[in-house]
């Protein structure tokens, strides 16, 4: 399965907190998040968990947006 975000920008109370992230990994690729405390990672990785949604752009799992998927099928 493929993971992947593009363009992904989201607000919180009204300040910007992901900007134009674009995330498309090679399968089997591993990926660090780095950067100061409040920089936004933990934001980023609620929104590709599909916890929030992004206020513009796309999640997408095997290129379905992961929003239209049913929970069972993202608890691989």
């Amino acid at each position: 399965m493929t993971l992947s975000a593009k363009s992904l920008r989201w607000s919180r109370g009204g300040h910007l907190v992901v900007d134009d992230v674009t995330i498309d990994p090679v399968p089997g690729e591993t990926i660090g998040l780095l950067g100061p405390n409040g920089s936004g990672k933990s934001s980023l990785l609620r929104l590709l968990a599909g916890v929030d949604r992004p206020d513009s752009g796309a999640v997408t799992l095997d290129g379905t947006d992961i929003h239209s998927l049913g929970r069972r099928t993202l608890a691989f």
